[in-house]
């Protein structure tokens, strides 16, 4: 997603830490899915269901991160950690 924004590869492994937040606030939601679906014994059904569900959720909060998030995030990272060049 990152690298379809524009954004430098090298500067991927930086915004990682940015996203840290994003991805466990979308894990906390997924968690009780997963305990309900282990609950009904983890059939090979339900474990694709929950694959469908964790994949529509991720797909959601992927298409939240607009190109001008994506921007923002890259230059506060380049603010951080590129300040000595400017």
């Amino acid at each position: 997603l990152l690298t379809m924004s524009g954004a430098n590869p090298a500067m991927i492994p930086a915004v990682v830490p940015l996203l840290k937040p994003f991805i466990a606030d979308m894990a906390t939601k997924v968690a009780p899915k997963v305990k309900e679906m282990a609950l009904k014994h983890g059939s090979d059904e339900n474990i694709l269901l929950l694959r469908k569900e964790i994949d529509k959720m991720m797909t959601t909060k992927l298409e939240m991160l607009t190109p001008k998030m994506v921007k923002r995030l890259l230059e506060e990272v380049m603010r951080k950690h590129l300040s000595w060049l400017v």
